[in-house]
């Protein structure tokens, strides 16, 4: 509570506070609490030895492996972060977020079939979740199934009509099947979608 306080005007004190406080025999909520704190303040590196050393004195310990595996991603880790996000899943406790972000792992490790699986579990519990079917349309565009791809990014357009990538994944799906006219539709679309982003 005392480093919750101090992180507010001084984040470097609150984290040397809680890093003094830290033993083998300490409670994992102040590793989970240090590791948050580095993660805010971008040591990423740091962030992930305090979630490691949470989990290990609490292997159960549901945020601070979910927080860890965010951090696997983010530093560039996929097939780390899948193994933390499958366990998650396989003790019961994989909720929307994440089965989509181990759909992401799979992607990233070039899974399709995997990652596919991934994004429906997703959308099972978060029915219209945009990013997770993005994610699924990414998927399929890897596994050739095009015709899917079309009906699946016209779905996400009705909510985001000028997104680049949904251009362009109507793009690629469009001169898979031959359909070159609206292939270059798409493209010259995704192009004035990312020139009216730089405005």
């Amino acid at each position: 509570e005392q480093a919750l306080n101090q992180s507010v005007n001084d984040l470097a004190a609150a984290i040397a506070l809680l890093a003094d406080k830290i033993h083998p025999q300490s409670s994992p909520a102040l590793d989970f609490a240090l590791g948050n704190f580095h993660y805010q303040n971008d040591d990423l590196g740091a962030a992930e030895l305090a979630y490691v050393k949470a989990t290990r004195k609490l292997p159960s310990f549901r945020a601070a492996r979910n927080n860890l595996a965010r951090i696997y991603l983010t530093r560039d880790k996929p097939q780390r972060a899948m193994s933390v996000f499958q366990t998650l899943v396989r003790d019961g406790q994989g909720d929307g977020a994440t089965y989509r972000l181990l759909g992401h792992c799979f992607d990233q490790l070039s899974q399709p079939i995997s990652a596919e699986s991934a994004y429906r579990h997703a959308l099972l519990l978060e029915p219209g979740n945009t990013e997770s079917m993005r994610g699924l349309a990414r998927s399929l565009i890897h596994q050739d199934r095009h015709i899917e791809v079309l009906a699946l990014t016209k779905e996400l357009q009705a909510q985001s009509p000028y997104d680049e990538e949904l251009w362009s994944l109507r793009a690629n799906a469009h001169l898979f099947l031959n359909q070159y006219d609206e292939a270059i539709t798409a493209i010259e679309t995704a192009a004035d979608s990312a020139a009216l982003d730089l405005v």
